[in-house]
């Protein structure tokens, strides 16, 4: 049987510590099948060069530069240039497994909207591929379920090895659906804004597979967006808290008991990316008032309140609970010290 094309887009900018090492994962293989679209948001490094190479010996890897815009408008480019039948993002920072692009192949047969695949957080140690021949499948048609574990953060599968179901990557995604439905990257969020993309897509899919076999190498950078400074970042929360609750209008009790329980993380976002960020220099008094704003704007005690006595609730870890009633009970110097002392 004749597999589907796979179409891997890859943005990246000013990352040619690890681009080489990404391409390298996926070169030389398939190429009648796989597409590689490399994004380049605007870099000022080697990356272009580092590209051509590759390009050079591999007529499957496809170039295109822009100014910086961003992750979101990236993917978007990629998006709007990709011919297969299903989407593959790698960030590229990040790289496949040995047999990835042939379980990639595999899989990609038109039989399932979406296929999920674990991931395995590696380090400066790298990774041994004997840890992903497992082949376990299991199908789901309940998208108000994966919607669910999206929101709480928590896996689908338990007894598989970790999905992010927040996350566009490892996940092979056809493409019709992405193109019949219009669904982008919002360029406006900064974080999570594949969780929100990722949302929209499981609005529309029928049936998910999920298959036991790791194929997504994610290397934990610390200088990535996600740990980074983004002032006023409730504007952020705002959009990403808009999209949510019109992806599951009208849907269960319990997808609405979810989303708050995701809206109750908020606080630890706001605090991370913006107020007790190290490189916001706002007075201590004027970072207390943002606080004590966010929390009458969010109703912030009304959400805790709703899931404190949840399933949900009961599972997070108890650092998180602290954060959550010290900031409600307004102790913000303490707050402080505490996630200091947490989170850094």
């Amino acid at each position: 049987m004749n597999k589907k094309k796979v179409s891997i887009i890859i943005p990246t900018y000013n990352n040619e510590e690890y681009l080489d090492k990404c391409l390298a994962s996926i070169s030389g293989k398939y190429e009648s099948n796989v597409e590689i679209l490399v994004i380049d948001d605007g870099s000022t490094d080697h990356t272009a060069n580092i590209v051509k190479k590759y390009i050079y010996h591999y007529n499957n890897i496809h170039y295109f530069y822009q100014k910086n815009s961003g992750v979101s408008v990236a993917r978007n480019i990629g998006l709007e240039k990709a011919t297969g039948e299903y989407i593959f993002f790698l960030d590229s920072d990040d790289y496949m497994s040995k047999n990835g692009i042939s379980q990639l192949i595999k899989y990609a047969d038109g039989q399932n909207d979406l296929i999920v695949f674990p991931y395995a957080l590696v380090g400066d140690n790298g990774f041994k591929d004997d840890q992903s021949e497992g082949e376990e499948t299991v199908i789901v048609k309940d998208c108000d379920k994966i919607i669910k574990s999206a929101l709480i953060g928590e896996t689908v599968i338990s007894s598989f090895s970790k999905q992010d179901m927040r996350s566009s990557c490892s996940k092979l995604i056809k493409s019709e659906i992405i193109r019949k439905n219009n669904i982008r990257f919002d360029k406006n969020i900064v974080i999570a804004e594949d969780m929100v993309f990722m949302l929209h897509v499981y609005e529309y899919i029928e049936k998910v597979l999920f298959v036991n076999t790791i194929v997504y190498l994610y290397f934990k950078n610390n200088n990535s967006a996600i740990n980074s400074y983004h002032p006023n970042y409730i504007n952020n929360i705002l959009k990403v808290d808009s999209n949510v609750d019109r992806v599951i209008k009208g849907k269960s009790r319990e997808l609405y008991t979810a989303f708050n329980f995701y809206k109750l993380n908020d606080i630890i976002l706001y605090l991370k990316y913006d107020i007790f960020n190290k490189q916001n220099q706002d007075t201590r008094i004027d970072k207390y008032k943002k606080i004590n704003d966010f929390l009458k704007k969010f109703e912030y005690e009304k959400i805790f309140n709703s899931v404190k006595h949840s399933e949900f609730y009961k599972n997070i870890k108890i650092k998180q609970k602290i954060i959550y009633k010290i900031t409600i009970w307004k102790l913000f110097i303490i707050d402080e010290v505490i996630f200091n002392w947490v989170y850094r």
